[in-house]
């Protein structure tokens, strides 16, 4: 696992040798990447974010700002070493929390719009439907921001989108991303 492009490009990032944190492909991450285009100076949320790797990869081309949120305490350890590695300190924060109470909490009420939003949730646990059913995650994605969702090839999505609509949806082996925008009332 590395950083594809930017200006940390070719940097190896740390892993963990345990299947409690499954890292996006180098192929499934370049491939998202070329989907979103430029991304510089946008503010980006990284949810499940594991090793911080589409994080990262936002931040080496550009972006403004990551936010990495994990309950895991592994994964939260392994995000600040792969961050201290890349030296992106001042650019990032790191949360330790359930993703579904830290948006409970009222986290647009401090003003926190966020461009891009990567949620890669473990698969088979329900947490697709329960982000798509999320008015709180709809809520702190900027106007014309993006939530790219990774998630089992196969698996429809069964929360009818009535918060969201479908921008590209593209199948990676037994993986599937979803682009998706808030609707908006307007």
């Amino acid at each position: 696992m590395r950083i594809i492009a930017g200006s940390k490009k070719g940097l190896k990032l740390h892993s963990l040798k345990s299947n409690k944190i499954r890292p996006t492909s180098d192929k499934v991450k370049e491939s998202i990447f070329n989907m979103l285009q430029d991304i510089t100076d946008t503010h980006v949320l990284d949810m499940f974010c594991g090793s911080g790797n589409l994080g990262l990869e936002s931040l080496s081309r550009g972006a403004r700002d990551v936010t990495f949120i994990d309950n895991n305490i592994s994964a939260i350890k392994l995000v600040r070493n792969n961050v201290k590695l890349c030296e992106f300190s001042s650019q990032v924060e790191i949360i330790k929390d359930d993703i579904f109470k830290w948006l409970s909490k009222g986290v647009q009420a401090k003003n926190t719009a966020f461009d891009l939003v990567f949620a890669d949730p473990p698969y088979r646990q329900g947490y697709t439907d329960k982000l798509l059913s999320s008015e709180e995650l709809a809520a702190i994605i900027s106007h014309g921001g993006l939530l790219i969702l990774e998630h089992e090839q196969g698996k429809l999505i069964e929360t009818e989108l009535k918060l969201w609509k479908q921008v590209k949806e593209k199948n990676y082996g037994d993986t599937t991303i979803t682009i998706l925008t808030p609707l908006r009332s307007e």
